[in-house]
């Protein structure tokens, strides 16, 4: 059986991946409902971890973040995607419960120093973020992804008003 998995996989199957889904009208490996804790997997497990527009649906991101580092090896990588807290796809789906932003998991999932590093023993450092902005805003999306400082100034000021699409983000488990 395949060391990554694909969590809540969807219409999006792939090969050389566990693929997991609660909707036993899709094509998946495994079918379970990410709401109910704990995951069907031993512990450290995975090497990799694909969450494709997923964390945004979830009941408790953090007791499902600390579902993915209990399942997940030292030095795995969790690969997120989802929508920007401040995109409109953000606030069109009934069945998001909140957005994402390239902050979400830095305040309290950092090994040391993080701001609310005490909610939970789940660790993770952020290997990369990204911030996709609309095709005709290109530019801005160069430039709010330049530096960290950039991509703090944009989220804190104006992501709200300069809508981007999407964020993602290369977590590493820390165990």
């Amino acid at each position: 059986m395949s060391n990554k998995l694909n969590l809540a996989s969807g219409e999006r199957y792939m090969e050389g991946y566990i693929n997991l889904d609660y909707n036993k009208n899709l094509k998946a490996d495994i079918y379970h409902d990410l709401n109910r804790f704990p995951y069907p997997f031993e512990d450290n497990y995975f090497e990799e971890i694909y969450c494709h527009h997923i964390l945004e649906h979830v009941e408790d991101l953090l007791k499902t973040m600390e579902e993915l580092w209990r399942i997940s090896k030292p030095a795995g990588k969790i690969l997120i995607f989802g929508p920007h807290s401040g995109s409109f796809e953000m606030h069109v789906d009934l069945t998001h419960k909140r957005g994402l932003n390239t902050q979400t998991f830095r305040r309290c999932f950092l090994p040391e120093g993080d701001t609310w590093g005490f909610y939970t023993r789940a660790k993770f450092m952020v290997m990369k973020d990204y911030i996709r902005f609309y095709n005709y805003m290109k530019p801005i999306e160069y430039i709010v992804n330049k530096s960290r400082r950039l991509k703090n100034i944009y989220e804190r000021h104006f992501a709200y008003t300069i809508q981007a699409k999407e964020m993602r983000i290369v977590l590493e488990v820390v165990k």
